[in-house]
């Protein structure tokens, strides 16, 4: 019988093969070596401890996930701190869009309201909504039914369908993406989707 590695002393790539062979220590080891230095560049990125948080764990679990086809010749460090300045990068972009976007909304819902019109027709608003929620994948409208109309946290969400919280922030993304698309130039239908949809948060 093989001696046990000390992970401690097994350079990165030693630990990489280990890892392609499903040694979930060898993982341990890796994730605590370098966990830290990706989740302060993380912060510096995102200016969110959260979102910094997020990011190590979206990476870690996709090294994971992806174990078996890893090139274990890559050096690990550099390949690292690179994933997480490409998601530190991806949430700055989609950060400015979404500003973006809500003060399009502010400004478009100012006019409805300054005209005095009726704020969309909620009702057939809703039926849109829903006829598109129903459309969803399995999981992703599962996930986004608790979260808008059973009004859960991320956190409660994750709890009782056992995923991560990162996975409950991605398919709830997802999902209002998919919405506000199939809503179309309808810009007046989205800003009630929003209206109706986006106060509650995570």
């Amino acid at each position: 019988m093989s001696p046990t590695p000390n992970y401690k002393v097994q350079t990165d790539q030693e630990l990489l093969i280990l890892l392609k062979r499903g040694d979930r220590a060898a993982f341990t080891e890796i994730y605590d070596r370098y966990w830290e230095k990706m989740a302060d560049y993380a912060v510096r990125l995102t200016r969110s401890t959260e979102e910094a948080a997020d990011i190590v764990q979206d990476i870690f679990i996709s090294i994971w996930n992806r174990r078996t086809i890893l090139d274990d010749q890559i050096p690990i460090a550099p390949y690292l701190m690179r994933s997480t300045r490409n998601l530190g990068l991806r949430f700055i972009r989609d950060n400015i869009h979404r500003h973006q976007i809500l003060e399009q909304l502010s400004a478009a819902a100012k006019q409805v309201r300054d005209a005095g019109g009726d704020l969309l027709h909620f009702k057939q608003l809703q039926q849109r909504i829903d006829a598109i929620v129903e459309t969803l994948p399995p999981k992703m409208k599962e996930v986004y039914v608790l979260s808008r109309v059973g009004q859960l946290s991320h956190k409660e969400i994750a709890g009782r369908l056992g995923i991560a919280e990162s996975t409950v922030k991605k398919q709830i993304n997802n999902a209002i993406k998919v919405i506000t698309s199939s809503l179309g130039k309808d810009f007046v239908a989205t800003i009630g989707f929003f209206f109706l949809h986006l106060i509650k948060k995570g």
